[in-house]
């Protein structure tokens, strides 16, 4: 049985992916705003209730991910999949956190800056044109959130765009 070309064992599997990756999420919000580790052994020691929002939130965006995307035979075709799959948890942190503590983490905003690089670097192994598209959107945006900082510094006398809470 067949789903938009993928089988239905695969979208199972993104399912349960889905549901431990929304889980993480709650864990990871929670210690991104306490400014701990995330990966430490107090995962295994707390008692973490269940996150129904995420869950359902992170199962639904895999799924429908999978079946915009589909699973390929090579692994760069399936780039689009694994890098939606990357930033759909850290997107779903980032709104989270911000809702609920009205500011976005730095380790979250580097993370995604990270994902983009890797992401560009890959994309222009195949095709420079493509790379070379990123890479200018890169720099564009820098020089817009660089342009916003330095203007909330002037206009309101403080730090616009965070940098100084990690």
């Amino acid at each position: 049985m067949y789903i938009g070309d993928v089988h239905i064992l695969t979208y199972g599997i993104f399912l349960i992916i889905g549901a431990i990756v929304g889980q993480f999420i709650d864990w990871m919000n929670i210690r991104i705003v306490e400014n701990k580790k995330i990966f430490s052994k107090d995962i295994i020691k707390s008692k973490l209730k269940i996150n129904k929002f995420t869950i359902i939130l992170t199962v639904s965006l895999y799924l429908t991910v999978l079946y915009r995307f589909g699973i390929k035979e090579k692994l760069l075709e399936n780039l689009d999949l694994i890098k939606y799959m990357i930033l759909i948890p850290i997107l779903i942190s980032i709104m989270i956190i911000d809702f609920k503590e009205k500011i976005i983490p730095n380790r979250l905003t580097f993370t995604l800056f990270e994902c983009g690089i890797i992401f560009t670097f890959i994309y222009g192994a195949n095709n420079l044109f493509v790379a070379r598209n990123y890479l200018l959107g890169l720099i564009v945006g820098a020089m817009i959130f660089g342009i916003i900082a330095i203007l909330g510094r002037i206009i309101a006398g403080k730090e616009a765009m965070g940098l100084r809470r990690c």
